[in-house]
């Protein structure tokens, strides 16, 4: 009998949701484990949480045979704004689907759901504790504790008390779990400080892998054209940036190295990718720079071969606890291209550009154009 793998995520894109999307960490898993053989259901809410709107169907999934087969739907409500209340019922929702539809379903060999959400993770290891199923989260976000660096003073306790059966989910999620999983050791290190226990042998980091995408010519072309859209040449310096334009990134650093950059006569283009809550109000801010692109969301080879025709690439993050040794997907995306990386990532990041030197390391507007002056030399 085969052995069957039920992974759970709430929010993650899928290559159905967007032309030339690729798979994201749960979905690598999910093709992972299709591949040996096992029997794979990927639970997921209905609700697309990047584009705001309902999934009706799950399309085949390119280069992916069969393994959009495994994905099944969970409806839920959806919400308009990622921070309001509509969005805590909506996860609430997904938990409780989560839990009928592991009873209704032939009991699997093995649950690996993503945490957050803390419903969720609850919901699996209910069932797992039920139903004798070992259940392994793997801890993607600091959830909620990421939330309370953004508060202060009185208004910081009142907003631990709102978020305080969140707490409680969090704690009994990893205190009961079979064994946690995390993308690097600090958000490990986070979720066995609640366990009351030991690390034990199903406790281990996982890094995010990220698979080299197939570019087409069409879309190698595609990228060529928006590069060429700055008339870049051998004497510029292009950087680039890709991903969601959201609060998690900071672009204030890139607008005053900018300035000086001119200044001193450094002939920079820059392209930045994606779309996002904060991209209006960036485009906005950066219309008196002619030398900086807004592309648009692009499919993701469109990306890749984008980042490849790039001298550097920008990973612009926010200084948040949540961030500090963490290796995300856009670090590891980038590193993938072989590109150097202008990072302000903390920790284990800001580590390895220093001992395998394939980047710059910056935490102002100054030090990122000293990166900047240095990869000009």
């Amino acid at each position: 009998m085969s052995f069957k793998i039920t992974i759970v995520r709430h929010s993650e894109s899928l290559p159905s949701d967007v032309s030339g999307a690729r798979l994201w960490r749960s979905g690598l898993f999910a093709k992972y484990f299709f591949d040996k053989g096992y029997v794979v259901s990927w639970l997921i809410s209905s609700y697309d949480h990047y584009n705001k709107k309902q999934r009706q169907r799950i399309d085949p999934f390119p280069c992916e045979p069969g393994l959009h087969e495994t994905v099944k739907l969970l409806k839920t409500p959806g919400y308009k704004k990622n921070l309001s209340i509509f969005r805590f019922f909506d996860h609430f929702w997904f938990a409780i689907k989560t839990f009928f539809c592991l009873m209704k379903s032939e009991k699997p060999d093995l649950i690996i759901c993503s945490y957050p959400t803390p419903d969720a993770s609850l919901a699996c290891v209910i069932y797992g504790s039920f139903f004798k199923v070992p259940v392994i989260l793997d801890i993607r976000d600091q959830w909620p504790d990421v939330l309370f660096e953004a508060f202060r003073g009185k208004l910081s306790y009142v907003v631990r008390v709102l978020l305080s059966p969140y707490t409680l989910m969090k704690i009994l999620s990893f205190k009961y779990a079979t064994g946690l999983i995390a993308a690097n050791q600090s958000f490990l290190d986070w979720g066995l400080g609640y366990t009351g226990r030991g690390q034990n042998s199903y406790d281990f980091v996982s890094y995010i892998p990220f698979e080299i995408p197939v570019i087409s010519d069409k879309q190698h072309d595609q990228a060529w054209s928006i590069y060429s859209s700055l008339n870049c040449n051998s004497n510029d310096l292009v950087i680039t940036f890709a991903g969601t334009i959201g609060k998690m990134f900071e672009f204030e650093s890139l607008f005053s190295a900018l300035e000086m950059a001119k200044k001193n006569s450094i002939n920079v283009k820059v392209f930045i990718c994606g779309r996002g809550s904060e991209l209006a109000s960036l485009e906005k801010k950066f219309q008196v720079y002619p030398n900086v692109c807004f592309t648009g969301q692009l499919e993701s080879q469109v990306v890749f071969s984008l980042l490849g025709l790039s001298d550097i690439l920008l990973a612009p993050y926010k200084d948040l606890n949540n961030f500090n040794g963490h290796l995300p997907n856009k670090f590891m995306e980038y590193c993938a291209v072989g590109k150097p990386i202008l990072s302000s990532l903390k920790g284990l990041p800001e580590e390895l550009i220093r001992n395998y030197k394939f980047g710059h390391s910056f935490s102002d507007a100054e030090g990122l154009y000293r990166g900047i002056e240095y990869y000009n030399s």
